[in-house]
């Protein structure tokens, strides 16, 4: 007898250890790619995956921003924080805090930039087609709080923790279909010869037809009576026509008159079912 499996855990279960590396390994991936272009200089990188439901990061009394990716469905596919000072320190700002202090211009600015950060690094996390179809955006705290509530349950959360310093990291949580997404394996090209219709495929597929002229029934003990120069009726009259059939089906394809050409029997097509040629 199984153990029943709560709903709302079964998700973070049914990855299981070897897809949770797998997971772990390809965000790695991604925020060492997004590191490159966005952080200055080697930078080390450390990565967490847990149930979305766990005690989520202390940030402390710092300042974050929070983002968040749908489908035009409303689905939510996940959940960015990210402290303003890892903002600031990733575009080159050094330590100083992205805060809402700052002038309405710088803060305007500050606030593309934090846009521009995060979006970079969803589209590594997930393949570029959806992160186009669901792009990122920012949430006020009722949009965060929303999108949180949606995606606690049957997500798992993802840290990218940069560096050693207190404050450097961008927290996910992602839905179940995020995570099925950053574990699919890109479709390979077909390299082949394009494809053809199947009415061309199949057009030189022989095919095997018997000409069905009627039918009889005989008790068993008249088998092995039978001689040469006895004589069965069918259940068809000299006016019927011979039927067309595709082998071992009972179907008509069509119907004609049987006759003679070059010494051979042979049928005169008089009608054809083509619903049943297709």
């Amino acid at each position: 007898m199984t153990e029943r499996v709560s709903s709302d855990v079964q998700p973070w279960l049914l990855l299981g250890e070897r897809r949770r590396r797998g997971l772990e390994d390809r965000a790695r991936a991604a925020a060492e790619r997004w590191a490159l272009r966005w952080i200055a200089g080697p930078v080390s990188l450390s990565m967490a995956i847990e149930p979305a439901r766990s005690r989520a990061m202390e940030w402390g009394d710092r300042k974050t921003s929070c983002f968040g990716a749908r489908r035009h469905s409303r689905e939510w596919l996940a959940v960015a924080q990210v402290p303003r000072r890892m903002a600031a320190w990733a575009a080159g700002l050094g330590a100083v805090a992205l805060s809402a202090a700052l002038e309405p211009d710088d803060e305007s600015l500050a606030a593309e930039v934090e846009l521009e950060l995060l979006r970079g690094l969803w589209s590594e996390l997930v393949p570029a087609l959806a992160a186009g179809d669901a792009p990122l955006e920012r949430l006020d705290a009722t949009g965060a709080r929303t999108a949180s509530a949606a995606l606690e349950k049957r997500g798992v959360r993802l840290a990218c923790v940069f560096g050693s310093a207190p404050g450097l990291c961008i927290q996910w949580t992602l839905s179940a279909a995020a995570a099925a997404m950053m574990l699919g394996e890109p479709a390979v090209p077909f390299a082949g010869e394009p494809l053809t219709s199947r009415r061309s495929a199949l057009s030189q597929t022989a095919v095997g037809l018997d000409c069905h002229l009627g039918s009889i029934q005989v008790p068993v003990r008249d088998l092995h009576s039978l001689r040469t120069g006895d004589v069965l009726l069918t259940d068809v009259t000299l006016e019927s026509r011979a039927e067309l059939r595709i082998r071992n089906s009972s179907t008509a394809i069509a119907v004609g008159a049987i006759g003679e050409s070059e010494g051979r029997r042979a049928i005169k097509i008089e009608s054809a079912n083509r619903r049943s040629t297709r």
